[in-house]
């Protein structure tokens, strides 16, 4: 087996036969994501030669990006499950950008309320969030907030301004998150009196 490392055959790789090619000397010999898909290696692969968790595939530089590949988002969840995947690949507010309104959202079985949760303190990526499900063919505008808590919602940071912005009315966020007057205020929906 030919293996690349960086756009150049790491000789020391190229030379190792195919059954001595294990998880391990991949990842001591410095061979990346890129290599390693470069090299046909997919996730099943992967596992066969020694890799025993989806946070595995981490260490040689995959990441929630790789997820919009819905070839490698199955074989992924295929090798370690769903479960694994979640937890490895969804970490940040970047990762929960990477997925939103993908193929890769419903096959992970993730709510939008756990990847607004990646978002908290992150405004900008929980409006990325909501504007990419809000995409989505199927699904009626300024929805996705359903069944969002309001906790989840005011810790993302994002505020009355942005949230009228992607179609939330104060009716719209009361109704999908069950936000009390209290919930709404500290959102910035408030009575605006003129005098």
């Amino acid at each position: 087996m030919r293996a690349v490392a960086s756009g150049a055959v790491l000789p020391e790789v190229a030379e190792v036969e195919d059954r001595e090619l294990t998880f391990e000397y991949i990842l001591a010999h410095g061979v990346r994501a890129l290599d390693v898909a470069a090299a046909g290696l997919g996730p099943l692969a992967l596992k066969q030669r020694g890799a025993n968790y989806a946070h595995d595939l981490r260490k040689l530089g995959f990441s929630a990006l790789h997820l919009a590949c819905p070839e490698f988002a199955h074989e992924l969840v295929l090798a370690f499950g769903a479960d694994q995947v979640v937890s490895a690949f969804l970490i940040s507010p970047c990762d929960a950008v990477s997925v939103a309104g993908s193929s890769v959202f419903g096959l992970l079985d993730v709510g939008v309320e756990s990847l607004l949760e990646l978002c908290a303190g992150s405004p900008s990526d929980a409006k990325e969030v909501l504007k990419q499900l809000d995409r989505q063919a199927a699904r009626v505008p300024a929805t996705a907030l359903q069944g969002v808590s309001a906790k989840v919602l005011l810790d993302t940071g994002l505020r009355h301004q942005t949230l009228r912005e992607l179609g939330y009315s104060l009716t719209r966020v009361a109704e999908q998150t069950g936000a009390s007057s209290e919930e709404l205020l500290k959102l910035g929906f408030g009575l605006k009196f003129r005098s």
